[in-house]
């Protein structure tokens, strides 16, 4: 490119230092001419950017943030008849991808340059957004030339009756025990469960005056104290039902494990439960009530509750709740697990 600067030398020779120093990204310059020009003198320098390469139009200069574009273009009455030259456009007149540069206005030098004419002030706008191509009021287009749709929010408010359920929390008496260390306390459900099809939740919380405590000098909630220094713990079980006088059924009551114990057997491991003595051959029924729910697509239930009772009736069949019956034979003796059977161990 060339640039054409007024002397004295010393002065000139100034101005071309400074102006390479306000602009460090072109890195070498020649002064091509000296001669007068409107009553005083001019030089003409060419000065260009020496890293650049023919298949890279387009330079980024992090210095500066401005991205420069190299273009060409023709000459007249020049020593050659063409000539380079460097667009540079500042931040935000682009947009970088990862190996790509997008301008938003295009600026070259349209026609001829006549030699030896600045180059600098022959560059233009040539192209530029599609936004700003129109006058204040005029209709957008769209690519097939039709009017683009002006599209307007509209805010419409009404009243209306919103109905939110918030906790409540409702006091419930326990007695406790010193002795075990337990709070107990019973609950009536009036919950219709032969047509129930979910199960059913109800929340309990126990409340305490500490929120946090210091343990081993560290500060911790008081909830987590409780139950992994502690080891508190909750446990459910359901009332059983009042029998009849003589009632040949006998209950055993599975309670929630909850946070205290893996496993349990309703105490028939202490005490099995005996099946009274027929006079005649008769079949007996042989129960056992578990959450459908609470086992669905699991197998906890054949791991904790594999019992002989649920083997033998086979109640278990990987994960699906099923009722077996099997005739059992006259009871003479008692097995250890509380069952009775005859001689033949039938």
């Amino acid at each position: 490119m060339r640039r054409h600067l007024r002397f004295p030398y010393r002065e000139a020779a100034q101005e071309i230092l400074d102006w390479l120093t306000e602009n460090p990204f072109f890195d070498c310059a020649v002064v091509e001419a000296v001669y007068p020009k409107d009553g005083g003198y001019a030089a003409r320098i060419r000065y260009d950017y020496s890293a650049a390469q023919a298949d890279y139009p387009a330079v980024y200069d992090p210095a500066s943030g401005a991205l420069y574009v190299r273009k060409t273009a023709r000459v007249t009455n020049g020593p050659s008849d063409e000539a380079g030259y460097w667009i540079r456009y500042e931040k935000g007149g682009y947009r970088l991808d990862a190996r790509t540069a997008a301008i938003k206005e295009k600026k070259e030098i349209d026609g001829p340059i006549p030699f030896p004419q600045a180059i600098e002030p022959l560059i233009q706008t040539v192209c530029q957004p599609v936004f700003e191509t129109y006058a204040p009021g005029e209709t957008l287009l769209d690519n097939q030339g039709k009017p683009i749709p002006e599209l307007e929010r509209v805010y419409t408010y009404a009243q209306r009756e919103e109905e939110a359920e918030e906790e409540r929390l409702v006091p419930v008496t326990a007695s406790y025990d010193e002795e075990k260390g337990l709070y107990t306390f019973h609950e009536d459900d009036d919950t219709d469960w032969t047509a129930a099809t979910q199960p059913k939740q109800r929340t309990y919380r126990a409340v305490t005056q500490e929120k946090a405590i210091t343990h081993e000098g560290q500060e911790m909630p008081y909830n987590q104290y409780l139950t992994e220094i502690q080891g508190a713990g909750v446990s459910a079980y359901a009332a059983l039902p009042k029998r009849d006088a003589g009632s040949y059924i006998k209950e055993a009551v599975l309670l929630y494990p909850g946070q205290r114990e893996a496993s349990q057997d309703g105490g028939t491991k202490e005490r099995p439960i005996t099946v009274l003595q027929r006079a005649i051959k008769q079949s007996i029924k042989i129960t056992k009530d578990i959450s459908q729910a609470s086992y669905d697509g699991v197998n906890t239930y054949g791991a904790l509750h594999n019992d002989p009772a649920t083997a033998l009736l086979k109640l278990f069949t990987g994960g699906r709740q099923t009722q077996g019956t099997k005739l059992l034979n006259q009871f003479n003796e008692t097995t250890p697990d509380g069952y009775m059977v005859d001689s033949t161990g039938a």
